[in-house]
């Protein structure tokens, strides 16, 4: 049976040889270089690994998808946060909240992004909005 340069990819994954996904993905993006599933797994592959270089890569690739999902956004929120850009980083949630404003895990990024910068203001708007589950209500 032959496998895709995908499939490959995500079986490095799964034993976490990181860089060997990397190159199975860089394969599969030359190949075919629209292919966004492949764009996005290379992003998730670069977040994983250190340093600024993948870092910037992380988010070449989710700025080069034809379309933002609402994970594509947290994604690049989580690079742009690890590259010291809380003000961006806070946008893309805010993004990502706008695409799924029901995703509880969305929603409790943002606000720790809110705490972290330290909009309280913008935490408690937020806040009063959410209905009145335990989760929001410990906060």
């Amino acid at each position: 049976m032959t496998y895709s340069l995908l499939q490959v990819a995500e079986a490095f994954i799964r034993t976490g040889e990181l860089t060997d996904a990397l190159d199975m993905l860089n394969q599969q993006l030359t190949a075919n270089p629209a292919d966004d599933e492949a764009r996005r797994l290379r992003a998730a592959v670069r977040l994983r690994l250190a340093g600024d270089d993948h870092l910037r890569a992380a988010l070449a690739d989710l700025d080069a998808l034809a379309a933002l999902a609402a994970g594509d956004h947290v994604q690049r929120s989580i690079v742009l946060q690890r590259m010291g850009d809380l003000p961006a980083a806070l946008a893309a949630m805010q993004a990502a909240r706008a695409q799924q404003p029901n995703d509880d895990r969305i929603t409790a990024r943002l606000l720790d992004l809110l705490r972290v910068t330290g909009d309280r203001r913008a935490a408690r708007n937020l806040l009063a909005a959410l209905p009145p589950a335990w989760r929001w209500l410990e906060l």
